[in-house]
């Protein structure tokens, strides 16, 4: 760097080498893996890898949290804050555990994971999914009816995120049950279901099976 002054001036150049030009460090993105194992009985625990990425060159500290977690779940991380320091990696990762009790049932648990440069207020999140090993309940109608084109239409109730097939016979005799379709149960456990072929069947019968 040269400094030149000027006599009987107030001001200053400053000359820079372009060489020496850099920006501070940025953060620019978080983010998570998938959870391992992919589904995790009640009172274990799963584990995740979080990528912290940032731009140009400097330090900067990434402090990491986790919030969103129910009842029955708790995060931590390690390490807790990824640095960096000069131009070089441009990300770095720490591992997500997160610890779960016996009293936890829902099977799919979404939590938010932040990180936070501690020398600003720039912030980056990400949305995740902890999956549990959870036991499917059985799948319950609690609405039907035939549709103004003759199509019968039923909704179900059962577990969050559960792919089911959907059966039918058209007696109960001496049933013999037919796979006429498949559906997933939304984040609340309800599923709907509409049989385009009820109009084609003086009778018919239905029954979901989860898998």
């Amino acid at each position: 760097m040269k400094i030149l002054s000027f006599v009987g001036l107030t001001s200053l150049a400053v000359l820079i080498s372009p060489g020496n030009l850099s920006a501070a460090s940025v953060l620019s993105s978080v983010a998570i893996s998938a959870q391992t194992p992919s589904a995790v009985a009640p009172g274990s625990n799963a584990t995740f890898i979080v990528t912290v990425s940032r731009t140009d060159n400097g330090n900067l500290d990434a402090y990491l949290s986790a919030s969103g977690l129910p009842a029955g779940a708790t995060a931590s991380f390690s390490p807790a804050m990824v640095h960096f320091t000069g131009s070089t990696p441009t990300s770095g990762t720490s591992t997500l555990t997160i610890s779960t009790d016996g009293s936890l049932a829902t099977c799919s648990n979404s939590f938010n994971v932040t990180a936070t440069d501690g020398a600003s207020f720039n912030k980056k999140s990400c949305t995740s999914s902890m999956m549990l090993s959870c036991s499917a309940k059985p799948q319950s109608i609690f609405t039907c009816g035939v549709l103004a084109d003759g199509s019968f239409q039923f909704v179900c109730n059962g577990s969050p995120n559960q792919p089911c097939l959907i059966q039918a016979t058209t007696n109960l005799t001496a049933p013999a049950w037919s796979t006429i379709g498949t559906n997933t149960a939304d984040g609340s456990g309800i599923m709907s279901f509409i049989d385009a072929d009820a109009k084609n069947y003086p009778a018919r019968f239905y029954r979901t099976s989860a898998y």
